[in-house]
């Protein structure tokens, strides 16, 4: 909540619908959470890379690795292609009870300022 503007949409691969929700934000690419075998078809994925270019969507949490090369790559090859051209990787975070998320911000969206307890970027304007 406090990285994102109230606009922004928050896209989420992996079983974690509840960070969305908890961060006051939609769901980007109109999918609460995504998972390997589900609306992985390369029309769901094509649609969801549509909204996704037509939202703004500064940050994007995904399963560390290795777990998100293993289990989200060979089901979201078109999603996977489009976050390595559109994303870059900024950390792997560990949000306590042991959740771990790796961390990828939109290029060309500047941070512009750091939410210090993490030492993260935001992109909050």
């Amino acid at each position: 909540n406090a990285c994102t503007a109230p606009t922004d949409r928050v896209l989420v691969l992996s079983y974690a619908p509840e960070i969305a929700v908890m961060a006051s934000r939609g769901f980007a690419g109109g999918i609460s959470y995504v998972r390997p075998e589900l609306l992985d078809s390369a029309d769901d994925q094509a649609l969801m890379v549509s909204r996704l270019r037509e939202e703004r969507v500064p940050i994007v949490l995904t399963e560390p690795e290795p777990s998100y090369t293993d289990d989200y790559v060979p089901s979201f090859g078109i999603v996977t292609a489009y976050l390595r051209d559109a994303y870059q990787p900024v950390a792997t975070v560990d949000f306590g009870r042991e959740e771990r998320y790796r961390l990828l911000t939109r290029r060309g969206l500047a941070p512009q300022t750091t939410y210090e307890p993490l030492h993260l970027p935001c992109c909050n304007s």
